[in-house]
């Protein structure tokens, strides 16, 4: 039996609320807050009488859980007045409103059925749904699809096959609703075989926690949510926030894990100098080490070409390109050792090639992409090898490839339009030979990382020329061909970061700073071949500006951790624990 994610999200339901099980059937769900008083399923101040709207979970978005095709649904039926009363619709004879009232029965791929029941009026879209009137003529006359003969539906909600919509894992289905067949706003869903018997879900990708201690949060890992679980409350993301720590005031700022769970960040200070701080990091919790100073820097970018020793190349403050090594101690002293120096730059990026080997990507003085290899010796030493020039740009953004030895630059063109780039350098004398590209549209921001089995699937996540955050995937092969696969679109943003985090599969995290000026993150999952990308649940914090994200791996768990400018303009750190 395959694992599901959740058909909610975490940060749909208000701070301090999650859901449970709820109803005698095991499939029935609602939502609770946790206030002084203990669990409560109705908002603050709720009417009196109770109306539906004063329910917590009233009115949250449903979201696929699986892929599949539509073969009932119905979306316009008219709600319960409020929890505890019926429609007369469902006390007419013959009844005129669905058990199921506004639903969706999905057909997934082996052949079982999922039914999302007692929707929102209208919420679910019309191209998932083609049927527009309120009530039916007889919702007891019910009839068998032909591929599950055991399972029966109103025949007037039956969609033929050859024109049923499809549903996308992690697409928005419609809200929660009180209508058909229901005491009250909550999601009813199960699971159906073709035989007619009805199979529980397996859910990962989310945390549970005993409402008696209910900051014990654990993982799903293909667990089961029953009947007896109504002591259980659900975090609805993959994305668990552990701990918080603040510094000073900042401008730009880069992040980069090194010695496992000790994470660097090298910013531009409030002096507009170069500041590098180590952190360690605990599954829990932040601990602040060492920290070093250099010159001017307007812009930052941080690179590991050897075990413990770090590179920074930045924009000194006449303009031109330096890079400084420096040596991260065991006991978490940052040491400079050696500094390098490159021509006129206005945009600055770094990663490690190899071991020894990193690329610098800048846009130089004619505003044209310029690679420069070098060699780091053990000692923090460069030696510029090699270089190559490509066309006009205005940004860049970088990573290495694992598919052949080389790197990839994502690059904003002279006319605003996403150009990736794949370079191969070769392992001889580090010489830089251009080999594939491709065209994307319109960008103002980009973030860019690798996925997948060897690295073969590039993620790009862009603020498009409209304000839209979109998440591309792209396959790149072994000759350097990139191939545009799929994109997923998820609202306005004003700034954007993405982290793959090492070990943990497809999974990506994007970090961005959304319409109402809050960090905002979301999680996907990227398919086996990269051509469809699903959208999982994710997490708000609060107002957040200069939002940079990194991740890591570490015995058998995985984190993120972001950062930005909290709204006193002070930096901010928060680690996330992921479940992928």
């Amino acid at each position: 039996m395959a694992n599901y994610i959740f058909p909610w999200r975490a940060e749909d339901l208000p701070a301090g609320s999650f859901w449970f099980r709820s109803g005698s059937d095991g499939w029935d769900f609602s939502a609770q807050r946790l206030t002084g008083d203990g669990w409560n399923r109705v908002k603050d101040a709720p009417q009196n009488p109770e109306e539906n709207s004063d329910r917590v979970c009233y009115g949250a978005p449903v979201y696929a859980v699986e892929d599949g095709e539509v073969i009932s649904a119905w979306r316009r039926a008219p709600e319960n007045p409020r929890p505890g009363v019926s429609h007369p619709g469902r006390e007419s004879v013959p009844k005129t409103i669905p058990r199921s009232g506004n639903h969706l029965l999905v057909l997934g791929r082996d052949g079982s059925v999922i039914l999302y029941a007692h929707l929102k009026t209208d919420s679910v879209p019309e191209s998932l749904c083609p049927f527009n009137a309120e009530f039916i003529v007889d919702a007891d006359d019910k009839v068998p699809p032909p591929e599950v003969p055991n399972v029966k539906i109103p025949r007037e909600t039956l969609l033929p096959a050859g024109n049923r919509p499809r549903v996308r894992r992690g697409q928005k289905l419609g809200l929660v609703g009180n209508s058909g067949a229901s005491s009250g706003p909550h999601l009813h869903m199960h699971r159906e075989l073709a035989n007619g018997e009805k199979e529980p879900f397996k859910h990962d990708r989310s945390w549970k926690a005993e409402k008696a201690n209910s900051s014990n949060w654990q993982p799903f890992t293909g667990e089961i949510v029953g009947p007896d679980d109504k002591d259980t409350v659900i975090l609805a993301s993959p994305l668990l926030r552990r701990d918080d720590i603040t510094g000073g005031g900042f401008d730009k700022l880069v992040m980069h894990f090194v010695r496992s769970l000790r994470l660097v960040t090298a910013l531009q200070d409030e002096d507009g100098n170069l500041k590098l701080i180590a952190w360690d990091l605990s599954p829990e919790e932040f601990n602040r080490r060492g920290e070093a100073s250099a010159g001017r820097a307007t812009q930052i970018s941080i690179a590991e070409p050897r075990s413990d020793l770090i590179v920074t190349a930045i924009r000194e403050a006449e303009g031109t390109l330096k890079l400084i090594s420096w040596r991260v101690k065991a006991n978490g002293e940052i040491e400079r050792c050696a500094d390098a120096s490159g021509g006129p730059v206005s945009k600055v990026s770094v990663v490690t090639v190899r071991e020894g080997t990193i690329v610098t990507a800048v846009r130089n003085s004619s505003g044209n992409l310029k690679l420069i290899a070098w060699f780091v010796s053990l000692d923090g030493e460069f030696d510029r090898q090699s270089e190559v020039e490509a066309g006009a740009i205005t940004e860049i953004a970088l990573s290495a490839s694992s598919v052949f030895p080389g790197v990839i630059t994502a690059v904003r063109t002279g006319d605003s339009k996403l150009k990736l780039i794949a370079w191969e350098v070769s392992s001889i004398d580090d010489s830089i030979v251009r080999r594939g590209e491709a065209d994307g549209g319109m960008t103002t921001h980009m973030a860019l990382a690798t996925r997948g089995s060897g690295g073969r699937i590039l993620v790009v996540s862009v603020r498009d020329s409209d304000g839209e955050l979109r998440t591309i995937t792209w396959s790149l092969s072994a000759q350097g061909t990139i191939q545009r696969l799929a994109t997923e679109s998820a609202g306005k943003v004003s700034e954007v970061d993405v982290a793959g985090i090492f070990g943990a599969g497809r999974t990506v995290v994007v970090a961005c700073r959304d319409d109402a000026g809050l960090l905002r993150l979301l999680t996907y999952e990227v398919s086996a071949n990269g051509e469809m990308v699903s959208r999982l649940g994710g997490a708000l914090a609060g107002t957040m500006t200069k939002i940079a994200i990194a991740g890591i791996s570490h015995s058998g768990r995985h984190f993120v951790v972001t950062a930005g400018a909290d709204a006193g303009g002070n930096l901010k750190l928060i680690n996330w624990e992921v479940n992928p």
